[in-house]
């Protein structure tokens, strides 16, 4: 039992859970419509954004938000 605890707390803190929390409450696990995160491709929320050059970039976990910063011209939007 021990270990599915482990194994689901490191799930949680990776974000990969994200897209399924609730808004309003940020626990339990609901579909929520959102965007696709530019870098992994992942459904992403209002709950971790970034502006870039007059964009907002939304994204499913603070992981890929840093991916993005740290090099946003390989996810950028076209147009």
């Amino acid at each position: 039992m021990h270990r599915i605890k482990s194994l689901f707390k490191r799930l949680i803190r990776s974000g990969k859970l994200a897209p399924y929390r609730s808004k309003a409450t940020g626990a339990g696990f609901a579909s929520l419509p959102g965007s696709k995160d530019p870098v992994c491709g992942m459904l992403a929320t209002d709950i971790i954004s970034h502006e870039h050059e007059g964009a907002t970039y939304k994204f499913c976990s603070d992981h890929c938000k840093e991916e993005f910063i740290n090099n946003p011209s390989a996810y950028q939007r076209n147009g």
